[in-house]
């Protein structure tokens, strides 16, 4: 079965938001429990800069979408690329479970805490390269005429 363009759209953004909320969270419960010296860091440093980029082009596109749309306007033959959906889908997936799971491991590692989000770096810029780009690309050309 064919995924309409806006369902397609709302899907990304609840995977996203889903997502950086888990990591979000735990992130308040480091914040309200951990070492505070870390703290800014953590949220200014290393959460800001890795998912308000792709959440403010989500949110761009889904108000620019409900701005440019007519009053009874029937978008139900607007399908989504299947391909750049799940590439968009499955990056985006996989970048969050990997930053949440690095607060969720970082406990368990033999070094600190700032070495480990300094290391998570490593593996975490270019997969949130690789979804930023595939959610550009979905967002430009990621529909078909099926």
């Amino acid at each position: 079965m064919a995924l309409t363009l806006p369902t397609a759209k709302r899907r990304l953004a609840q995977a996203w938001f889903f997502g950086a909320g888990a990591v979000a969270a735990q992130l308040l419960v480091l914040t309200l429990f951990g070492d505070q010296a870390s703290v800014r860091t953590l949220w200014e440093g290393w959460f800001a800069p890795g998912v308000m980029p792709n959440l403010s082009l989500i949110v761009g596109v889904l108000v620019a979408d409900f701005r440019n749309s007519q009053p009874g306007e029937e978008k139900a033959n607007a399908f989504a690329d299947a391909f750049l959906f799940k590439l968009a889908f499955w990056l985006s997936c996989t970048y969050l479970t990997l930053m949440l799971l690095t607060l969720l491991a970082s406990p368990l590692t033999e070094v600190d805490f700032q070495t480990d989000l300094n290391n998570s770096r490593y593996f975490l810029a270019p997969l949130q390269a690789l979804a930023t780009a595939a959610l550009g690309a979905f967002y430009v050309g990621g529909k078909t005429k099926e």
